[in-house]
């Protein structure tokens, strides 16, 4: 589990600690704070599928890019100046796990032997380092050497990777392949795992019985029963409905890895914040799903709604980070407590 994430140069932030992060870390502050941009620094670091992950971030922010060599990599760095190398450094049970992003010597190279133009690539390197041991190296760049085809993102890896941490990011402006959750539903529908997938919903739609993946073509959609004679599609069922499969299908198919959530209370009505409480810290302890579960949230509601959970003293795994100019303070429960039952402010 990580306890310290430390981000340079990366977005919003030119410098963040965190610390005494939880097994469920909550992270809290005013808008453009930095709060999404700690997701953004963890999913970069654990989710290796490069150049897939870089577009990710950019189109959760709805940004449409341009495959340029200076418009596409500059976002990445601290008000966009890329002669500040990003680093973004873990650590969790006495070890620490590093990723260093800067660029390298621009390459240039022909179109073709029989066309004299030379394109000029701007690489960005990727280093990656566990307990100060480089374990992997990637070269990503913008390629416009396919006449006609227009530019596209490559990465060469120097020193592939192995043994890579799990992650799963819950963005609410991300759109997701719908092929790719029947893909994971159907991973957990063979090892007899749906049941936990319908209970969880329950929270939301208390008639719902099953869920199954039913194919339409060249896409696959999930439905559930309700018990009305057919089965409809899950995203038929509200906002919230498909918010919480969402989530409760990332942690159940993340074991022994990060779930990253933004926004958690997004299109789930603040009655339900308890029982939602209590389910992350149930499916997220070791003798079920044993993942870390960082998520963010600006709602005094959902705050106020974990009050049970902090008051149980033999539970030690919450953690509450509010970020406020590069500074994060962490809250320890009993802080947390009686700050919300004094109706301070700690957003």
């Amino acid at each position: 589990m990580i306890d310290s994430l430390t981000i340079k140069n990366f977005k919003k932030n030119n410098y963040l600690k965190l610390t005494n992060m939880g097994k469920i870390t909550i992270i809290g502050g005013k808008n453009n704070s930095g709060k999404t941009t700690v997701l953004e620094s963890l999913y970069l670091l654990y989710n290796r599928e490069l150049p897939k992950t870089i577009l990710d971030i950019y189109f959760s922010h709805g940004v449409k890019v341009t495959f340029t060599n200076d418009t596409f990599w500059a976002p990445l760095f601290n008000c966009y100046n890329m002669e500040n190398e990003i680093k973004i450094n873990v650590r969790y049970d006495g070890q620490s796990e590093s990723l260093e992003i800067k660029r390298s010597n621009d390459v240039s190279t022909k179109v073709s032997l029989k066309n004299p133009e030379v394109v000029t690539k701007r690489l960005l390197d990727f280093i990656y380092t566990k307990n100060d041991k480089k374990i992997g190296v990637a070269h990503s760049f913008i390629d416009s050497s396919t006449i006609g085809n227009g530019s596209t993102i490559k990465t060469n890896w120097e020193k592939p990777i192995n043994n890579i941490k799990k992650i799963s990011y819950i963005c609410p402006r991300l759109d997701y392949n719908p092929n790719e959750i029947a893909t994971k539903f159907g991973e957990i529908d063979i090892s007899g795992g749906t049941s936990e997938l319908v209970e969880a919903l329950k929270i939301i739609e208390p008639k719902i019985k099953s869920l199954s993946s039913v194919s339409h073509g060249n896409y696959s959609l999930i439905y559930g029963d309700v018990g009305i004679g057919r089965k409809i599609p899950l995203s038929f069922m509200g906002e919230g409905t498909a918010k919480l499969f969402s989530i409760i299908l990332a942690i159940v198919t993340t074991r022994d890895g990060i779930v990253l959530i933004d926004e958690l209370e997004n299109g789930i009505h603040y009655s339900l914040f308890p029982k939602l409480w209590e389910l992350l810290v149930k499916l997220s302890s070791p003798d079920k799903f044993n993942c870390q579960i960082i998520l963010t949230t600006h709602s005094y509601e959902l705050l106020n709604s974990l009050k049970y959970e902090l008051s149980d003293k033999t539970n030690n795994s919450i953690s509450y980070i509010r970020i406020d100019d590069n500074i994060a303070v962490t809250y320890d429960n009993e802080v947390l407590l009686n700050s919300l039952d004094n109706e301070l402010e700690v957003r």
